[in-house]
């Protein structure tokens, strides 16, 4: 499973994730693809707009949910829960 989400560090802009059983499923992967690569290697200041993207695994039959969180500035800006089962 991939989830794909808009981040933006350096203006306030975080996403992070929970699941709520890790014996169903795990992360196996975080990726960063940024919108504008070319001024990232710049060095150029807010350049840093990006999908992050997370891939999953899954471990054992059963049921889990992700719950996706987009922070700004450190308060909740939207949160997404992804239902996850896993069949045998």
């Amino acid at each position: 499973m991939e989830y794909r989400g808009q981040v933006q560090e350096s203006v306030g802009y975080f996403l992070s994730f929970d699941i709520s059983d890790t014996s169903v499923v795990n992360m196996v992967s975080r990726d960063t693809e940024y919108a504008y690569p070319e001024r990232m290697s710049a060095g150029m200041t807010g350049a840093d707009e990006a999908v992050q993207v997370y891939r999953f695994k899954a471990l054992s039959p059963g049921g889990t949910d992700i719950v996706f969180t987009l922070d700004f500035r450190g308060d909740i800006e939207s949160r997404e829960v992804v239902l996850v089962q896993v069949l045998p």
